[in-house]
């Protein structure tokens, strides 16, 4: 018997009209603050496994497309003007036509945002393009999971936060038990499961320890137009203390719950 919270979580995520699962829509659409706001559900209270995993899935998978959705809709607006910029070099003897004051502050927005240094404008886009790139919803699904406990942990309860995100200034978020005297972090709060998504997406689009990830993702996009959570995981051995372990582990899971049907067939990144 399906539980009454599996059946809610399915009516939601038919409400906010779910992407299908093989496919991801780039186009330029205003944010959707229903998918932005939906509350953790009370995955404690599935006992099914089964029912649990297909719950936890159902309301995630969202989410983690919208996340995606502002991200290439950043990507996007980056290219046309390293267009821009890139016409005007073919075209020397043409008048010089510069970038407008909201173009110039937006990849200034961007260069703070993922952390990118540097005066030349152009410089700073092509950098910026090496870093910013979805997530696939196969890998990000996992990785709640596992730092999540499917959604039941206390910082997945109490504070929103679905992938053990840490904070460091006083009252960020909640205090591990099991902190050591000498550690300082804590474990991040966050208004909504959405708002942990997407500091998680940010996270992999801009610190240096995934660098490599962003490597293969590149790689993979050029080489069948999409990427995969397992290719991409093996870039991520620095997001848990236990390495290789935590990546075979990660690969397991999304063999075992065929989460690669979630990341083939996406719209191709430009």
């Amino acid at each position: 018997m399906i539980s009454p919270l599996l059946i809610s979580i399915i009516m939601l995520a038919n409400a906010v009209n779910v992407h299908a699962e093989l496919t991801d829509t780039y186009a330029d659409i205003e944010p959707d603050t229903q998918i932005q706001n939906m509350p953790l559900p009370a995955f404690e209270n599935i006992h099914n496994v089964r029912q649990k995993k297909d719950a936890f899935f159902s309301f995630l998978s969202p989410l983690i497309r919208e996340a995606n959705k502002e991200v290439m809709a950043e990507r996007r607006a980056l290219k046309q003007i390293q267009t821009q910029l890139q016409r005007q070099k073919q075209k020397p003897n043409q008048p010089l036509v510069k970038l407008s004051q909201e173009e110039v502050y937006f990849v200034a927005q961007m260069a703070e945002k993922y952390r990118i240094g540097g005066n030349n404008t152009e410089i700073k886009i092509k950098r910026l393009l090496q870093r910013i790139g979805r997530i696939p919803v196969s890998l990000a699904m996992v990785q709640a999971a596992n730092e999540s406990a499917w959604g039941t942990s206390r910082f997945a309860q109490e504070g929103n936060n679905l992938f053990g995100q840490w904070c460091f200034d006083e009252g960020c978020g909640l205090i591990p038990t099991r902190r050591g005297d000498s550690s300082n972090h804590e474990v991040a709060s966050f208004a909504t499961p959405y708002e942990s998504v997407r500091a998680y997406v940010l996270n992999l689009n801009r610190h240096a320890e995934y660098e490599v990830f962003r490597q293969l993702r590149r790689s993979e996009v050029d080489l069948q137009g999409y990427p995969t959570g397992m290719t991409l995981v093996n870039g991520l051995s620095g997001y848990s203390q236990r390495g290789d372990d935590y990546v075979g582990e990660l690969q397991n899971m999304i063999r075992f719950n065929n989460l690669q049907r979630f990341d083939n067939g996406g719209n191709p990144t430009p």
